[in-house]
């Protein structure tokens, strides 16, 4: 028999009414239920409970925040935090959300199964506008050296494949390009820069 902690209770409120004393409505409790029934402090709780005039035998609404954290709303909060922003940190996401880190961690990868991995690194991100261009800009030079019988191609400086100080050189960590993806999504791509050696 499926016995929950309001059977005993009533039970208790009945030896309440009965006039029977916390230490003898524990013996009957034991008698009638043996291993199954409440242990003593329980049984003298309840007794104290009824005399002070309570009158419900379920549990009372509990102040302050709410057992868990992991609610519906709050993973609805991180889905959008993290469909907004793929680089959002757990420090980030506790910080608005007020939670802890188990909670945050049972959220994310228990109720959203979202992982965080690196980007893969690819050597050109260039749209097909972008290669015809890359294109025309060849011919544009070939015309402008006169297929380099031009003198004006000996002012170009180049060495071993090295870009000479040509952009500014600030790569991410591999640890700061980590970005959260969900359960189906494929892994994201990132340009991989070479960095500028500044040989001649």
């Amino acid at each position: 028999m499926d016995l929950r902690r309001e059977y005993f209770r009533a039970m208790i409120f009945y030896n309440f009414k009965c006039r029977l004393k916390p230490d003898e409505s524990y013996d009957r409790l034991q008698m009638a239920f043996m291993h199954e029934g409440p242990s003593k402090v329980p049984v003298y709780r309840w007794c104290n409970e009824l005399r002070r005039g309570r009158l419900t035998l379920g549990d009372e609404e509990r102040s302050g925040p709410p057992l868990t954290a992991v609610t519906e709303k709050n993973v609805l909060v991180v889905k959008n935090l993290i469909q907004d922003n793929r680089l959002v940190t757990y420090q980030e996401s506790q910080h608005i959300l007020q939670i802890g880190s188990e909670s945050l961690h049972e959220i994310l990868h228990v109720h959203l199964r979202v992982r965080r991995i690196v980007s893969r690194w690819v050597p050109h991100n260039l749209t097909d506008v972008q290669k015809h261009a890359m294109v025309e800009w060849c011919h544009d030079m070939i015309d402008k050296f006169e297929a380099g019988s031009s003198r004006r191609v000996y002012d170009i400086v180049t060495g071993d494949k090295s870009w000479i100080y040509l952009y500014q050189y600030d790569p991410e960590t591999k640890r700061q390009s980590t970005v959260l993806v969900f359960q189906n999504e494929s892994t994201p791509t990132k340009v991989k820069r070479p960095r500028s050696v500044g040989r001649f």
